[in-house]
């Protein structure tokens, strides 16, 4: 009788199905972090310090108002040192940062002002890389060596994403082409807006309050050419302005579009 029941244990044991052998999946690699693009670098920046000095609170004490800022475009950097303003060729590989010697106005901006001035002006020269933080500070770096920190321009800042050229390259949608020399340009000064056209050259003044532009009537020549008329309806008083992508300005009013780029 004990041989009958160990065969009958055996069989429904051999019948039983065993248990699933859980597969073995390899962990997923962390994906490396994207590399650098040197297209954040387009745009408006504010330094805030250059090597060990903040910028802002020594200025701030040697003549109130003055703000040291630069625009980035593909291939130049440019913008106000202190008292004078600068401009310089650049090359920007991924993290890598090669700009040539500033070129200046030569204005004196007491001793204060100078420092600052020879301080931004040098870390541009110098620097070999940049580094852009989570909380949007650019740093320009040679080494581990931080020589300049800038930050984007504020809501209350507008006007330093407007200061510099640019050139217009779609007009209500419809791409503007022209020949080298001959591009359809918008210039925003501190207080002055001016151009080139479709076949005239403008000029007025202006103010900015948050994202409308307030232009005065625009003095321009007086030929008349297929464009003008949508490009001044555009460039009109009551026009909003979009700088969601830092490398690119586009200005509507009246039913009529501008995007421009730096040029």
């Amino acid at each position: 009788m004990r041989a009958p029941l160990i065969a009958l244990i055996l069989a429904l044991t051999a019948c039983t199905p065993k248990p699933p052998v859980p597969e073995i999946v390899p962990a997923a690699e962390t994906p490396p972090p994207p590399a650098p693009d040197p297209a954040h670098l387009l745009g408006a920046w504010i330094v805030t310090r250059a090597g060990d000095t903040p910028i802002q609170a020594s200025a701030a004490e040697s003549n109130p108002g003055t703000q040291s800022w630069f625009r980035i475009t593909r291939d130049r950097i440019q913008g106000n040192l202190f008292c004078n303003s600068f401009g310089a060729t650049y090359s920007a590989q991924f993290d890598t940062f090669d700009a040539e010697p500033p070129l200046q106005t030569e204005m004196g901006c007491g001793n204060n002002g100078n420092a600052i001035e020879s301080a931004i002006a040098t870390a541009i020269d110098k620097a070999s890389g940049w580094t852009i933080a989570a909380d949007g500070t650019l740093a320009l770096r040679d080494g581990g060596n931080t020589l300049l920190s800038a930050r984007r321009p504020g809501p209350d800042e507008t006007e330093y994403a407007l200061f510099g050229l640019w050139k217009v390259t779609a007009l209500d949608g419809a791409p503007v082409a022209r020949p080298e020399g001959d591009e359809v340009t918008i210039a925003f000064q501190r207080d002055t807006i001016g151009g080139t056209s479709f076949c005239n050259s403008w000029g007025g003044g202006y103010s900015v309050d948050g994202n409308r532009l307030s232009i005065s009537e625009p003095a321009s020549t007086a030929v008349g050419c297929d464009g003008d008329p949508e490009l001044f309806a555009a460039l009109s008083t009551g026009a909003t302005l979009d700088f969601s992508d830092p490398g690119a300005l586009v200005i509507a009013n009246n039913g009529h579009s501008i995007l421009a780029e730096p040029f």
